[in-house]
């Protein structure tokens, strides 16, 4: 890549930013910085002596597979980073997955202290998925992460959903935007009536399905943790409402739902109505954009 003097000098006082452990600088911004492959290396060096830097956001670059890998070895001999935001950066797709792979190792790791963990817009695929979701159930740090637009479809969502049930610091997991089919909505349904720890789950416009429907509202019965749950654009019809509000009769924790841009009719909406008579958790419901009255 090619860079102007100034570009040049502002990628280079990144690396250098980080190695300065600087205890003013905790939180650092470079997203759409024309971090490279190349430059990521500077960066996971500089990440390797750090101790200060928190939050690092470096969405919207070009460091592709090989550099977001780099940067994520680097947490393993790092203890003091809880966030890191790779968005949209090219990941997935090349032979090994070297970031994926990584990734696990670093969240596995004793000196890793990561919690949260942005991975949105990439395309880590069913088989980024599946290494990820291997060492779900070994991350005691990781309590946030964002797989939105992933290019996942049900064979790596079950492993996550299998991990799911195994793991005990995980509190937020957005799935939202990918294609992952009824089959895993179903899995995600029956890992959520074992899990007691997550509290947030998006999975708008993720295919899940009367199947997954009705296995998600099944857990909602007897899950107590899950207070926040999107299923906007997921094709909910008067059927699907009133399962979800059967299920609501007895939820005690759920306390924000997402159901906007879906089918739901006015004899879903008489199910939910009578469902709210009996609940008294839910403070929020997102219903913009259905088919009722």
């Amino acid at each position: 890549m090619n860079f102007t003097p100034w570009e040049e000098r502002e990628v280079k006082d990144v690396a250098s930013e980080i190695a300065a452990n600087n205890p003013s600088v905790q939180e650092l911004y470079r997203a759409n910085s024309k971090i490279d492959k190349d430059v990521a290396k500077h960066v996971a060096s500089a990440l390797r002596s750090n101790n200060t830097l928190t939050a690092l956001h470096i969405a919207m670059n070009t460091m592709g597979d090989e550099g977001a890998g780099t940067i994520v070895a680097a947490l393993e001999q790092n203890s003091t980073l809880r966030l890191l935001d790779l968005s949209a950066n090219k990941i997935g797709g090349s032979p090994g997955h070297p970031a994926a792979t990584s990734l696990a190792r670093a969240i596995t790791s004793p000196s890793c202290a990561l919690r949260t963990l942005h991975l949105r817009f990439n395309q880590l695929g069913d088989w980024g998925a599946m290494i990820l979701a291997d060492a779900l159930p070994r991350a005691t740090t990781l309590a946030e992460l964002d797989l939105q637009r992933n290019e996942l479809g049900g064979a790596g969502t079950c492993k996550i959903a299998f991990a799911l049930s195994l793991n005990t610091s995980l509190e937020s997991l957005n799935l939202s935007s990918n294609a992952i089919g009824c089959h895993a909505g179903r899995e995600l349904g029956r890992a959520l009536e074992r899990n007691k720890t997550l509290k947030s789950l998006w999975l708008g416009k993720t295919n899940i399905g009367a199947e997954g429907l009705r296995s998600i509202s099944h857990a909602l019965r007897t899950n107590s943790s899950l207070t926040e749950l999107r299923l906007d654009n997921n094709g909910v019809d008067d059927a699907g409402m009133e399962m979800i509000a059967s299920a609501l009769q007895d939820n005690c924790s759920l306390s924000l739902l997402m159901l906007h841009d879906n089918a739901i009719g006015d004899g879903g909406m008489l199910a939910l109505s009578h469902a709210l008579a009996k609940n008294h958790t839910l403070q929020s419901v997102s219903l913009r954009l259905n088919a009722f009255k």
